[in-house]
């Protein structure tokens, strides 16, 4: 919100110092709302709070044999900060390459990366993942699910290019 206030106070003061015409404010004031409040209330706009791996998937439920998130909808970025708790790498057959597995100190669901990262991440290494919620069809029916970790068909390891070191 303050980020908000911030940009609503830059716009009405860049119009005033390039038009010096105090009757325009309230246009500018009113154009400006408009144009910040239609970027925020739109869908598929970037989710700007940083979540826990534990509260991704404590956002995500599953009934009536739907999946979907409560918080987030289809294009939505999101970005999961949390610190490694586990991690092992093994080849796997089904997807016939390595994978790692990461566990979390928030707890919930661990996840699959492509590759062996036991080289690149160790145990207590704050980590950044950067995901998309997307609409897939399963059995016929319409749920969400992450994009990184979709195949097409299938649930698949997240890319290595999705997990980054915290700064």
């Amino acid at each position: 919100m303050a980020a908000l206030q911030t940009l609503h106070h830059k716009l009405l003061l860049c119009f005033v110092i390039f038009n010096g015409k105090m009757k325009r404010v309230g246009t500018a004031l009113l154009v400006g709302t408009v144009i910040i409040l239609s970027g925020c209330l739109a869908g598929n706009q970037e989710k700007m709070a940083t979540w826990t791996v534990k509260e991704v998937w404590d956002d995500y439920v599953r009934e009536n044999g739907t999946s979907y998130f409560v918080s987030l909808e289809p294009g939505d970025i999101v970005t999961i900060k949390d610190i490694i708790s586990k991690i092992s790498s093994k080849y796997d057959p089904h997807y016939m390459d390595n994978i790692t597995y990461i566990g979390f100190k928030s707890g919930g669901a661990p996840f699959l990366f492509e590759g062996d990262l036991t080289g690149d991440y160790q145990v207590g290494d704050e980590v950044v993942i950067t995901l998309q919620v997307i609409e897939i069809e399963v059995d016929g029916r319409t749920d969400e699910f992450f994009k990184e970790m979709w195949d097409g068909r299938d649930v698949k390891p997240v890319p290595a290019s999705a997990i980054t070191h915290a700064e």
